[in-house]
């Protein structure tokens, strides 16, 4: 998935299943937490990929 940090603009590629809290490469903003299953996003959705 590409995801828009909320806080910066940055956008990044990261699994929809996360297993790990990620992180804006930028500002450090939380970009997902995991939930046990699909990970709970905290930025913006802009693609979903293959």
């Amino acid at each position: 998935m590409r995801i828009k940090c909320l806080k910066c603009g940055n956008e990044q590629i990261i699994f929809s299943h996360a297993t790990n809290m990620v992180n804006c490469n930028v500002c450090g903003a939380e970009l997902a937490v995991p939930s046990g299953g699909k990970a709970d996003i905290k930025g913006e959705v802009i693609e979903v990929l293959g």
